[in-house]
């Protein structure tokens, strides 16, 4: 995932959670991800070839970013 307009983008040095991806057939699963620059990669052993990602999608989650 990248970001045009993110400048500063931070995750005030916590781990970055609630990343969500998912498979073909619509399934979602946790997901790894990383800060990089203005880049977050992310990552699932679950699913090789993801088709859609998510972030902080439940109405209980608390974004870290």
């Amino acid at each position: 995932v990248k970001f045009s307009n993110a400048d500063g983008l931070n995750n005030k040095g916590k781990k970055i959670t609630l990343f969500e991806v998912s498979n073909a057939v619509g399934e979602w699963f946790p997901a790894k991800a990383k800060l990089k620059n203005n880049e977050i990669v992310v990552s699932s052993k679950e699913v090789k070839n993801p088709t859609g990602v998510r972030y902080a999608f439940k109405s209980t989650d608390v974004s870290t970013l």
